[in-house]
């Protein structure tokens, strides 16, 4: 019975939290959460590479990064012409 009680006092606090009025606007606050927070973490990652790739100017990091941001592309982190620019800036990090 206290288990009852405490995941409703849990569910309570998440309506209050989402204030969302309907059941699949509650899901969708529970998807698009999710969502973000993988999203920020394959941005991180993927500024970290590049950060690597600026520090070591070594080729293998460089088609690394390049098929990081290719990957990013392809589940819409970021766009195509973003990508562009990140690369063109990364090749010429390097030939400096």
């Amino acid at each position: 019975m206290l288990y009852i009680a405490l995941k409703f006092l849990e569910y309570q606090q998440f309506r209050r939290k989402t204030l969302a009025n309907i059941k699949s606007n509650e899901k969708n606050y529970k998807r698009d959460a999710k969502r973000k927070t993988q999203n920020h973490s394959q941005k991180s990652n993927l500024k970290t590479q590049i950060k690597k790739t600026v520090k070591t100017k070594d080729q293998a990091d460089l088609n690394l990064s390049y098929k990081k941001i290719d990957s990013s592309v392809s589940k819409g982190l970021i766009s195509k012409n973003k990508s562009n620019r990140m690369k063109s800036r990364l090749t010429n990090s390097i030939s400096k």
